[in-house]
């Protein structure tokens, strides 16, 4: 295993102080402030990450010390970064190009997805059929 994807996965320390969180071992308060700690600098991907959505989720990622990656399809979006913090870094690509997501991941290296794309419908042009994206099929 590479040094990068060692450094990208938790400790047995760190996995065992997230399972003691999650069985209730500590009290609340304590809970979320060490559950933060572990969690904090890690990188986070969010997949169709320019809506809505996106925008408050990475408002609060970066908030709460995470390290945020957008990728979306939309180049436009892409260039408007109104409202979104400034530390976060966005990438264009499509979920349906695995070539693209392929880079992606391996440039970013996430230690966490969060999958928000969505399509619009088919008549639209804006579902990707099968004889445009062989991959999809099957």
């Amino acid at each position: 295993m590479a040094e990068d994807e060692e450094d990208a996965e938790l400790s047995d320390d760190e996995k065992e102080e997230i399972e003691g969180l999650l069985d209730g071992e500590d009290d609340e308060e304590a809970e979320g402030s060490k559950l933060q700690k572990i969690l904090a600098n890690k990188k986070v991907l969010i997949i169709g990450g320019t809506g809505f959505i996106g925008k408050h989720t990475s408002l609060k990622l970066v908030d709460d010390g995470y390290k945020v990656f957008i990728m979306d399809q939309s180049r436009s979006l892409l260039h408007n970064k109104k409202g979104f913090p400034k530390n976060v870094e966005f990438r264009a690509g499509s979920v349906v190009m695995q070539e693209e997501v392929k880079n992606i991941f391996e440039d970013i290296k996430p230690e966490i997805v969060i999958f928000l794309a969505a399509f619009g419908t088919e008549s639209k042009g804006l579902v990707p059929s099968s004889e445009k994206y062989p991959d999809l099929a099957g």
